[in-house]
């Protein structure tokens, strides 16, 4: 029941960004007449994870001081309620309004999953739960984007209906044991958090994330450049790469066993530089498509393996914030990476040029952890010896 609980509450963040994206040209038509339409309209997408970057900190502080179970059972209340509510709304205002609120349960969510599995695992169990976790959260992306297509069919209300799930979340949160309360030797938090330990490590995620949701938010006008204006091609570009995420992420557990954690990040950024150059040079679309392939089977490494990494070298009374610290930087390019795409596009003229300073980009930083890694793994044996 726990592993059911944390990890159907793990797709509900999923959801927020991703069952209303079909929808979106009718929601744009219905709010036509009124002013700023065209900017305001995106943002019901784009507003959720900015506020879940912003209410993130403060999400990681109340999960080091409160029973985590008590907050997820909020949010994931507070995410049904919210979610729902825009189907019954008609003023764009009001839901932007209820965007916000959902993206503070969105940030509380995220956190407090990832704290509460390194709370409940350990070892090789807790390496296996995280990459069950985000082979998860990936396979739930495609599910939530073919619903709310699906249902945005009859119109653009429908899909709101899916946040409801939320609600049905709460009750297998509600069935979990409770936890027992943390011990702390002094004060309402005793340990300070380790900055030195998680600013490196959190640069990985916010970097792999940065470049990789170039696909959902960059193949549409790559794809557009070269003369195919379909929705569906560039929707089933996204959905191979996270199919292929899905399956690399249930590989993680064997594979860190022969990898060291510096060595793995290493090999998944050059993963991806290879299906990120292949997307740029692709002559037609399988092979873009076998690019996207590509690039997803290297990124199902990055989250299980930071996650591992951070939460696994930081105190019990510290990993609220940082599960906070991951939240932030997968939710932050969310918002981030297509301002990026559409500056360098402008600067490089193309959208494939920005596909290929990607992959060069990953190649460099793929080479630059390699290296790091074999003088760590040099240091380990002379200090052995």
């Amino acid at each position: 029941m726990v592993r059911l609980a944390l990890l159907s509450a793990a797709t509900l963040p999923v959801m927020a960004n991703f069952c209303i994206a079909p929808v979106l040209p009718k929601l744009l038509a219905h709010f036509s007449a009124e002013r700023g339409a065209p900017i305001y309209v995106p943002m019901l997408l784009t507003l959720p994870a900015v506020v879940g970057v912003l209410s993130s900190p403060l999400a990681g502080i109340l999960l080091d001081r409160m029973e985590k179970r008590r907050l997820l059972i909020i949010a994931a209340v507070a995410f049904g309620i919210l979610g729902v509510l825009p189907y019954f709304l008609d003023r764009l205002q009001d839901m932007l309004l209820t965007r916000v609120l959902l993206g503070i349960t969105e940030g509380a969510l995220m956190t407090g999953v990832t704290a509460t599995v390194a709370d409940q695992v350990r070892g090789l169990a807790l390496k296996r739960f995280y990459s069950l976790q985000h082979a998860t959260m990936s396979i739930s992306g495609i599910v939530f984007l073919s619903a709310g297509g699906i249902l945005g069919e009859a119109g653009w209300r429908q899909p709101f209906l899916l946040f409801s799930f939320g609600l049905v979340v709460t009750l297998l949160i509600a069935a979990m044991p409770r936890q027992a309360p943390m011990r702390r030797d002094a004060g309402p938090v005793s340990q300070p958090f380790p900055w030195r330990i998680a600013l490196p490590i959190l640069a990985a995620p916010l970097f792999g994330w940065l470049i990789y949701y170039l696909i959902p938010s960059g193949v549409p006008f790559l794809l557009r450049e070269r003369g195919i204006n379909s929705p569906q091609a560039a929707g089933l570009a996204g959905a191979a790469s996270l199919v292929f995420a899905m399956v690399t992420s249930l590989s993680y557990p064997s594979l860190s066993g022969r990898l060291s954690a510096l060595r793995l990040l290493a090999l998944t950024y050059l993963i991806m530089a290879a299906g990120f150059g292949v997307i740029a040079l692709s002559a037609n679309y399988p092979t873009l498509i076998a690019g996207c392939s590509l690039a997803g089977l290297g990124f199902g490494f990055l989250m299980p393996n930071v996650a591992v990494m951070l939460l696994g070298r930081v105190a019990p009374e510290v990993r609220g914030r940082a599960a906070a610290g991951i939240s932030m930087s997968v939710m932050t390019t969310v918002f981030f990476t297509p301002l990026l795409r559409h500056y360098a596009a402008g600067v490089f003229g193309s959208t494939a040029v920005v596909f290929l300073t990607a992959s060069l980009l990953l190649l460099c930083v793929a080479a630059a952890i390699a290296i790091a890694a074999s003088r760590v793994a040099g240091a380990k044996i002379t200090a052995a010896s």
